[in-house]
């Protein structure tokens, strides 16, 4: 949001000034200046979101889930549908409530049902944990939990 609002006031600023014709008094010189500065900071800030939200590691897929209920492991234990790499996206897509029980855990901005068009195809389960402060153990055990048929205290 501050990104928007630095760009507005250097844009009102700008504009004011070139409307008014003040550019050539040291006032107007000062208000450009101003305006331009605001409009750099936020292109900064911008480039600075973009760059966190597309800082991704590289990391072999085969870790995209955790080891559990595969090979050797006794058939009592089921597959793992969750771990640190899966994606959102997915989770929102093929599980419905899941996002319901992200917000129990303090994650926001989720969108309801299947409607996982708002969320970016690359956000794995760690980053959003890691971005809202959720242990990712947790949000696994719950997800986990969920797609089991049972509820779990969150």
């Amino acid at each position: 949001a501050w990104v928007f609002v630095l760009l507005l006031a250097g844009n009102a600023a700008r504009t004011l000034v070139e409307a008014t014709g003040l550019r050539i008094t040291s006032v107007g010189r000062l208000a450009l200046s101003g305006g331009g500065i605001l409009q750099f900071a936020s292109v900064v800030l911008f480039s600075y979101n973009i760059w966190r939200t597309l800082d991704l590691e590289d990391e072999p897929v085969s870790d995209a889930l955790p080891d559990v209920g595969r090979g050797s492991a006794p058939e009592s234990i089921p597959p793992a549908r969750f771990g640190p790499k899966t994606k959102v996206f997915e989770i929102l897509h093929e599980y419905p409530g899941a996002a319901a029980v992200l917000e129990g855990l303090g994650i926001r901005g989720l969108p309801a049902g299947k409607d996982a068009t708002g969320v970016p195809k690359f956000l794995t389960l760690e980053r959003l944990c890691r971005s809202n402060g959720v242990e990712l153990d947790r949000a696994v055990a719950a997800l986990e939990a969920h797609c089991a048929g049972r509820s779990q205290a969150v």
